[in-house]
């Protein structure tokens, strides 16, 4: 039979397991990567976010140098280094961000940025950000 399969990847950077990768790209491919973790950039294409991201990117920054500042604001002073919805909704807000004015809007951004999927955008999840900016 003949057919087409097609999927998607995609990962929080907290679940990477970059040691299991670089075991099954070694095994697979047969050829030894001499790399540290630290050592990989990872990129993220603009054609695999939504819209409603691409957007808030090019918001952020119109308010600030570097996504980490947006994040440090948004978090809040003496933040713990991790966003809720709520803190996100709220620091919109009192940034007068106006661009994400519907609850879709900006739940679809926090979903999206939320990888790991636990109600919550920590600091290597936020750099998805960083990474869609280099592109």
């Amino acid at each position: 039979t003949a057919g087409t399969f097609s999927a998607t990847y995609l990962c929080a950077p907290e679940d990477r397991q970059f040691q299991f990768r670089k075991t099954f790209s070694q095994k697979y491919t047969f050829f030894t990567l001499d790399v540290e973790e630290e050592d990989v950039r990872w990129w993220t294409g603009l054609g695999e976010v939504p819209n409603e991201l691409l957007e808030f990117l090019l918001w952020m920054f119109t308010v600030a140098s570097s996504s980490q500042k947006v994040f440090e604001r948004i978090d809040g002073p003496g933040g713990n280094g991790v966003l809720t919805l709520r803190e996100f909704e709220e620091r919109l807000e009192e940034m007068k961000c106006q661009r994400f004015k519907t609850k879709e809007s900006r739940h679809g951004i926090f979903r999206y940025l939320d990888g790991s999927g636990n109600g919550s955008i920590s600091r290597a999840e936020w750099k998805v950000l960083d990474q869609l900016w280099m592109e």
